[in-house]
């Protein structure tokens, strides 16, 4: 086909801690592991960590000609347990009253390589929207959406 495309559909789920007073971590905790083609850009950003996650997600990438690359991605979060932690940012509502709607993620991203084998650029932008939990949870936030915007140039020689 023109320009090559290419649709993923993905589902994440990494268990959560149903109570924090028994004792007992049922929380998934990954060792190891990049989280770049999974959760957003790069690992500085790191909005969205494999624990306690309940998370279907789409993206499509075209290639309208050689060396050149767009691709875009959405992901809906949710809390695997809403009593547990958002352990990305340490949120937690011990009671589970603010619900496991952590938000939503979307991302866009363009690669070009400048000069094939030595020169390549990457820039992109991820937006995250908060969603009830990290609204509504005692520790929670209040400065908003996040968006987190970079630019990458990697020169080989």
């Amino acid at each position: 086909m023109p320009w090559i495309p290419r649709f993923e559909v993905a589902y994440d789920q990494a268990s959560g801690d149903g109570s924090a007073s028994d004792g007992r971590n049922q929380r998934f905790d990954t060792l190891f592991g990049a989280r770049r083609w999974e959760y957003g850009p790069t690992g500085i950003y790191g909005a969205i960590a494999r624990a306690n996650l309940r998370s279907p997600g789409v993206s499509l990438g075209v290639r309208p000609r050689k060396g050149l690359e767009a691709s875009g991605a959405f992901r809906q979060v949710w809390l695997d347990s809403a009593v547990d932690a958002f352990t990305a940012a340490g949120v937690r509502d011990a009671s589970g009253g603010a619900g496991v709607d952590a938000g939503r993620q979307l991302e866009l991203r363009l690669r070009w390589e400048a000069l094939p084998g030595n020169l390549r650029f990457d820039i992109g932008v991820t937006w995250f929207l908060r969603g009830d939990f990290l609204r509504l949870a005692p520790n929670a936030a209040r400065n908003g959406d996040t968006t987190y915007a970079y630019f990458e140039a990697t020169l080989t020689f």
